[in-house]
């Protein structure tokens, strides 16, 4: 019980720190590459990752891009 009390709290605390931009931002689910609906590719992703507008990215294929962009949304985003 502590535990959850101690998760809402970082989350709330996380939530409040938060722009409604932000909070927008994480419903965006483009794709890196083929999805089961077919092959798309978004445009302007680190654009978007750095901006804060991206929540998960689905289709990736290639390590090295996947790689990319994670340290852009550790290192640049927000």
């Amino acid at each position: 019980m502590a535990q959850d009390a101690r998760m809402k709290s970082f989350i709330d605390g996380l939530m409040k720190k938060m722009t409604v931009e932000e909070k927008i931002g994480q419903l965006n689910l483009p794709a890196a590459g083929w999805v089961p609906t077919g092959a798309t590719v978004s445009k302007d992703s680190e654009e978007k990752i750095i901006a804060g507008k991206v929540g998960a990215m689905f289709g990736y294929h290639d390590p090295v891009k996947m790689k990319v962009n994670q340290q852009i949304a550790v290192e640049r985003a927000g």
